[in-house]
């Protein structure tokens, strides 16, 4: 039976660290197909758009995307409540835009 999670992935301004952090949250959860994933990705103020971010993961196989581009800049809590908003599973983890998923994430 596979499980869904949403990782909510707030970002300001930084294409290169969200990238990192979705690919390592990626290669962390190959390690167990029976997860699927959603990423709700919350742009805020970005200078770049949802496109820049797929570009990277067009093959991200059973896993999905929610992007949400804020109109102009979120202090940081609602940074946060506007990430969280486009999450869509009952389970919820919350990632900083650079941070770097271990192996066995999936196994928790």
């Amino acid at each position: 039976m596979a499980r869904a999670i949403s990782i909510c992935i707030p970002c300001f301004r930084d294409l290169p660290g969200l990238r990192a952090t979705i690919s390592s949250v990626l290669a962390a959860l190959a390690e167990t197909p029976s997860i699927q994933c959603q990423f709700a990705i919350g742009l805020n103020h970005c200078d770049f758009a949802e496109d820049d971010v797929l570009a990277s993961f067009r093959d991200a196989g059973s896993h999905t995307f929610s992007i949400g581009k804020s109109g102009g800049y979120l202090e940081y809590d609602d940074s946060l409540r506007f990430t969280i908003s486009h999450a869509s599973q009952d389970v919820c983890l919350l990632m900083g835009c650079g941070d770097i998923a271990k192996p066995g994430l999936g196994l928790a």
